[in-house]
């Protein structure tokens, strides 16, 4: 059996290429990665990977955003972590973007120790550093 057999699987919802490699390079060879460029890419992924245990989950996006995608995703699934990524630095729009589902928010620039923390905690076995 292969040694990444056991891996987590984690969707990665991000339209901005440079932010999606960044979390890519800190996740790589740790999980299974996903990768969603807009909300409705991430609502029909999500209901065709039913393997993914965690969304990280952009707030702007087109088409749908992360708040959108979050709800539709949430009346699929309610129990899986969902943690957005926001450049949003107000409590009240914070306040909202969990009010939509998602577990925690992620301030950008997101960084990595906050990122490895805040991943350690919904997924304890990934020992992220």
């Amino acid at each position: 059996m292969s040694s990444t057999a056991n891996l987590p699987t984690i969707m990665i919802a991000e339209d901005e290429h440079v932010n999606y490699l960044l979390l890519e390079m800190w996740l790589k060879g740790k999980c299974h990665i996903l990768h969603a460029t807009d909300g409705n890419e991430a609502i029909e992924i999500f209901k065709n990977h039913p393997e993914i245990a965690l969304i990280l989950m952009d707030i702007k996006m087109p088409y749908t955003d992360g708040k959108e995608a979050t709800k539709a995703i949430r009346k699929i699934n309610d129990t899986i972590p969902i943690l957005a990524q926001s450049a949003f630095v107000m409590d009240y729009e914070n306040q909202d973007i969990l009010e939509s589902g998602c577990n925690a928010v992620l301030n950008k620039p997101i960084r990595k120790e906050e990122f490895n923390a805040l991943l350690n905690k919904f997924l304890p076995n990934l020992n992220l550093n």
